[in-house]
């Protein structure tokens, strides 16, 4: 049995998912299943993967599911990967660097007592990693709730999961709505990671991905950014961001209509004393999305 599943989720991205396909068959080690998650494209994603397979390369495994948005894809592939690792995610519109999977397999050999790997990422220049904030501790051992939480990084990471920990972090599936962020698991995470401070990924940022109108997301996913700020209010150790997202979570409570918003958080004073804040920033964001044409 290999040793790491590499995790790709993709709606509709057909024509660019070869690059990931690409950089894969370069691995400099071939201890991996490529899982691929397809959110119910209605390209030809089937048809090319189904092409690759054939090709009989590198080991692919291709799940198709109704479309539900790209954190279902990780409950579907946390349900389905049965190696000892999982890697979160390679994106359809990104690739490796050649030796990503050496790097990673390696470091998972040499340390004990981790849950997983941490590596960063590139925008394409294969020069340095691409983060605002690394203040990781010397002996790279983090959690990813204690790096998040006391803003010890801020930039742009890929994580390998022990696969038996990531299967214990689902996200919630809320009807109608098609996006959760990724910080809601990242945030409750608190087994130690092995952070490596070298780029083994490229990311490139499309106009017609998720970064995209934000405004929308917000305005179309209001539980799952309400359940979002909830965990960032219960972990959050910087007052700053404690306080900025208190009146996200009231401000979100508020848009998905959430019973007892005060009682349900784990610092009801501070969401108290907070609280009219959040209530302007619904009716700001309501107003906004009202002139920007976005129905609720």
């Amino acid at each position: 049995m290999k040793t790491l599943t590499i995790f790709t989720p993709t709606y509709n991205r057909g024509d660019i998912l070869e690059n990931a396909y690409k950089s894969l068959k370069k691995q400099t080690n071939q201890d991996f299943i490529w899982l691929i998650v397809d959110d119910g494209s209605i390209d030809k994603t089937e048809d090319i993967v189904e092409k690759w397979i054939e090709e009989n390369t590198i080991e692919i495994r291709y799940i198709k599911k109704e479309n539900g948005g790209k954190h279902t894809a990780y409950n579907v592939a946390c349900d389905n990967a049965d190696t000892e690792l999982i890697m979160i995610a390679l994106d359809s519109d990104d690739y490796l660097c050649e030796d990503a999977v050496e790097i990673i397999i390696n470091a998972w050999n040499e340390h004990d007592g981790i849950s997983g790997i941490v590596t960063l990422c590139d925008n394409g220049d294969h020069t340095k990693p691409v983060y605002d904030k690394y203040k990781i501790d010397k002996s790279g051992i983090c959690s990813l709730q204690k790096a998040f939480a006391e803003n010890l990084f801020l930039g742009e990471a890929r994580f390998t999961f022990k696969t038996e920990y990531a299967k214990k972090y689902k996200y919630p599936v809320i009807e109608g709505e098609k996006f959760f962020t990724e910080g809601y698991i990242y945030y409750q995470m608190d087994e130690p990671m092995y952070w490596i401070n070298k780029s083994t990924y490229t990311f490139l940022y499309r106009d017609d991905g998720l970064t995209k109108n934000l405004l929308k997301g917000f305005l179309k996913n209001p539980v799952s950014y309400f359940l979002y700020n909830k965990v960032r209010v219960k972990y959050d150790k910087k007052m700053h961001l404690l306080f900025k997202h208190c009146i996200y979570y009231v401000a979100f409570g508020v848009l998905s209509k959430q019973k007892n918003i005060i009682r349900q958080s784990s610092k009801p004073f501070l969401i108290f004393f907070l609280y009219p804040f959040g209530k302007i920033g619904s009716i700001y964001l309501t107003e906004l999305g009202k002139k920007k044409g976005i129905e609720i």
